[in-house]
C-alpha cells in the first residue's frame, strides 16, 4: 500500500486509541463508558451490518481492522483492499494467501499500512510505523482494566 494511501487508514486507527470493549450493548460510541469484558464494540456493530454476518460479541481485533478500512476508504474500496471484510483472523489470512499477499515473518519487511498477524493467526493489527528495531501497531481488543 502506498504511503499516502496507508496514511488514511492509519489516521483512522490512531483516532481509536483508548477505546475499551463494553460489558453490554450500551455506549458503543464512547471510548470509555460501560467498559467491560463482553466484546461489545462499535466495530462489531458496524461490521455486522456491513457484512450481514457475525455477532455483536465477536472477538473484535479483525472487526477493528475491517472497520478502519471501511471508515477510511468506504465499503467497496475498503473491502477490496482487504480482499474481503472478516471477523475471523484465519479467514483474513486465507484471503491474503489466495491473493499472494501474505508474507511470513522474515520474508518481507513490514511497512506502515500492512496488517500484522500474531499468535498463530489468533490476533491481527495494523502496522502504523516501522523503525530499525521496532514495529509499532494499533490493534483492537482492549478490555475494561
Amino acid at each position: 500500500m502506498a504511503a499516502r494511501t496507508a496514511d488514511k487508514v492509519i489516521k483512522v486507527a490512531l483516532s481509536q486509541v483508548g477505546y475499551m470493549e463494553k460489558r453490554s450493548n450500551k455506549d458503543l460510541k464512547s471510548k470509555t463508558k460501560n467498559k467491560g469484558y463482553a466484546n461489545y464494540t462499535i466495530y462489531n456493530a458496524v461490521m455486522k451490518k456491513v457484512r450481514h454476518a457475525g455477532t455483536l460479541r465477536d472477538f473484535w481485533c479483525d472487526n477493528f481492522v475491517s472497520w478502519c478500512f471501511y471508515t477510511a476508504y468506504g465499503k467497496k474500496d475498503g473491502k477490496n483492499l482487504l480482499y474481503g471484510y472478516s471477523n475471523y483472523v484465519p479467514y483474513t489470512v486465507a484471503h491474503f494467501k489466495a491473493h499472494k499477499r501474505y508474507f511470513k515473518k522474515g520474508k518481507k519487511a513490514p511497512k506502515a499500512g500492512d496488517l500484522i498477524i500474531f499468535q498463530n493467526q489468533g490476533h491481527i493489527g495494523l502496522v502504523v510505523k516501522v523503525t530499525k528495531s521496532y514495529v509499532y501497531t494499533v490493534e483492537g481488543n482492549t478490555s475494561g482494566s
